[in-house]
């Protein structure tokens, strides 16, 4: 039985081994990425698969220190950004993480731009 309107073939599909390798990381911090809705998968019984996009959407994933460089701000005015809500996180085994799309979408929403030629 063929299924139809599905333009995506099975061989798109990976597995854990794949992804830990793909992004360097233990089994354990694989589940972790799940469990917290970090990372979209499907399971069947205990197999579980990742469509290659979404592991590429985790590669562009920045940690604290990078983020404080990349802004010019210490660690702990990065904190004190995360504590008002101001810039999205992802906490992961006890490291804060951030997404390089947040950042760039956080930054467009403060831009002003020039109003004076």
């Amino acid at each position: 039985m063929a299924i139809r309107g599905n333009d995506k073939g099975l061989g798109d599909w990976i597995d854990n081994q794949d992804v830990c390798q793909m992004l360097n990381i233990s089994l354990r911090t694989l589940q972790m990425l799940r469990d917290n809705g970090t990372l979209a998968y499907s399971q069947i019984n205990r197999k579980v698969y990742y469509r290659p996009e979404d592991v590429e959407s985790i590669l562009h994933i920045v940690a604290g220190r990078e983020v404080a460089s990349i802004l010019k701000v210490s660690r702990r005015t990065l904190q004190e950004y995360r504590n008002d809500g101001m810039l999205p996180y992802i906490l992961l085994g006890g490291k804060v993480l951030y997404r390089e799309s947040d950042l760039e979408r956080v930054l467009e929403s403060c831009y002003h731009p020039a109003y004076k030629r």
